[in-house]
């Protein structure tokens, strides 16, 4: 028990307040301030915060700077603080933007306005370590360096924001968000000739290839057309990423796969910056893309190829000139080769088959291949495909065609008479005694069937019923004719008695 310093009553101290009862704390309207506990009449605060602390940062307790608040557009609430932890506030809002920025250039509109509304955490990229992200617990610590929460940004994303982005996704959001808060700084760009001393320094190491080192001769292509293709080198000292940028036709520009240490730790962090730097200046990925591109190049048809990871089909050639595309399905249909040959060589693809056969350039000529299993089948007529098990199928028109097995199943029929093959358009259906019916051809229908007069179906000849005005089968028959009153059988004549 404790005595209330106003009226002197025992109160218990758990009751208290700065050692006031409930009933003195209640009838003289007082409050306690957030900040520093002290308790005073309501009259003398603003909001939760005494008149000497609202005058105060709310950061650090220095004197606050009256004039240029921060404006609301970036911050919902009007906050105190004084010149320094001012312009510490303006760096972290600045780093949420360029957050906000992330999620939008990573197709995460919803993301990114969640965290620019957001302010009672203040999320934002972590201004102590690059990669993460910091937040705040309390509202009162947005901007409080010592108190915000660094972590982890997928942490962040599935803990916090609770966010219900797939796995794959959510790895490629960490990692553009790590790729562009880290950075590898600016490349060193090399083209011609140089272009071939740069893949000849890799021998060891997380950036050699089947084109590095001793095999760098093979880049022979790339670099004789220095207007068109050029390699960018990322790290200061040792050689951390690198990547072809294209000029393409139409004033496209394009940027190939991305190779990164692959020793490293790192190595996916890498690869999503240099993305990043490629996108920022404006070249648009040519790897694994639904965007097509083409480039003409200068080329020595009887030296050595490179092996491309993008713009490796070859979709034109001259004397002197390739034209490659990124496109596997380009309009100008299956390629012929492509450059695909770690030896050098092109690489010819069958175009009945698509099975792929390093060669020397022009050694199976450059308009068509044909492998040596297809040149042996037979090219369907329907399909176009190759077959080795070719069938004859008789047409509308009096001819025949070769079809493979595949099209004979889907688009013809054996005819039940003379089982000979036809395209469906020939067909006829049949209707036999039973009920059931099955196709037949144009010619065995009228050497075997009829069409019945009344209802236009076809039925097998057994089935015929010859009247005076035509033939009949047997159910309309029975349905349409009259009985005899002589002799009690069946007629189709206009009389009450048959014919007989």
């Amino acid at each position: 028990m404790v005595q209330c310093l106003v009226c002197g009553s025992r109160t218990p101290r758990n009751v208290t307040i700065e050692g006031i009862c409930p009933g003195c704390y209640a009838r003289l309207e007082l409050s306690q301030c957030r900040r520093c506990g002290r308790v005073g009449r309501k009259v003398g605060f603003h909001g939760d915060v005494c008149y000497r602390c609202a005058r105060n940062c709310e950061v650090c307790g220095e004197p606050a700077e009256r004039r240029n608040p921060l404006p609301l557009t970036e911050f919902s609430r009007k906050v105190e603080l004084c010149r320094k932890c001012k312009d510490n506030a303006r760096k972290i809002l600045a780093d949420r933007r360029e957050l906000a920025e992330i999620l939008w250039k990573a197709d995460q509109p919803k993301l990114a306005n969640e965290i620019l509304s957001d302010d009672e955490r203040t999320p934002s990229l972590s201004q102590e370590v690059p990669g993460m992200l910091s937040y705040a617990k309390q509202p009162e610590h947005a901007f409080s360096n010592r108190r915000r929460i660094r972590i982890k940004p997928g942490r962040f994303f599935r803990k916090v924001l609770k966010c219900d982005l797939d796995d794959k996704s959510l790895k490629d959001l960490v990692n553009r968000i790590v790729g562009e808060s880290e950075g590898i700084g600016e490349p060193m760009i090399f083209r011609g000739r140089e272009l071939m001393k740069a893949y000849q320094m890799f021998y060891t190491g997380g950036l050699t290839s089947c084109m590095t080192g001793n095999d760098a001769d093979k880049m022979q292509l790339l670099a004789d057309n220095p207007d068109k293709v050029a390699v960018a080198l990322f790290g200061e000292s040792d050689p951390i990423a690198r990547v072809l940028l294209w000029n393409c036709e139409g004033g496209l520009k394009a940027y190939d796969r991305v190779y990164a240490d692959r020793l490293s730790s790192a190595e996916e962090k890498y690869k999503e910056a240099v993305k990043c730097w490629a996108e920022e200046n404006g070249y648009v990925s040519a790897y694994n893309t639904n965007s097509r591109f083409e480039v003409e190049l200068k080329a020595d048809l009887e030296g050595l190829f490179p092996y491309l990871d993008s713009f490796c089909y070859v979709i034109g050639d001259s004397h002197d000139t390739v034209v490659l595309t990124n496109d596997p399905g380009h309009p100008d249909g299956i390629h012929s080769f492509k450059l695909r040959d770690t030896q050098g060589n092109v690489v010819y693809v069958c175009e009945a088959c698509e099975e792929e056969e390093p060669a020397e350039y022009g050694e199976h000529g450059n308009e068509s291949y044909l492998c040596r299993s297809c040149e042996d089948m037979v090219e369907c007529e329907n399909c176009g495909r190759r077959t080795d098990d070719p069938l004859r199928v008789c047409l509308r028109n009096p001819s025949e065609e070769v079809w493979c097995p595949s099209c004979v199943d889907s688009y013809a029929f054996e005819c039940e008479h003379c089982t000979d093959r036809y395209e469906y358009r020939v067909s006829v259906e049949v209707l036999d005694e039973d009920g059931n019916d099955f196709l037949a051809c144009e010619r065995c229908a009228e050497r075997y069937s009829f069409e019945c007069y009344e209802c236009g179906s076809r039925f097998v000849r057994e089935m015929a019923i010859d009247c005076d005005d035509g033939t009949y089968c047997r159910s309309c028959f029975e349905k349409l004719a009259k009985r005899c009153e002589k002799c009690g059988e069946p007629h189709m004549d206009d009389g009450v008695l048959c014919y007989d």
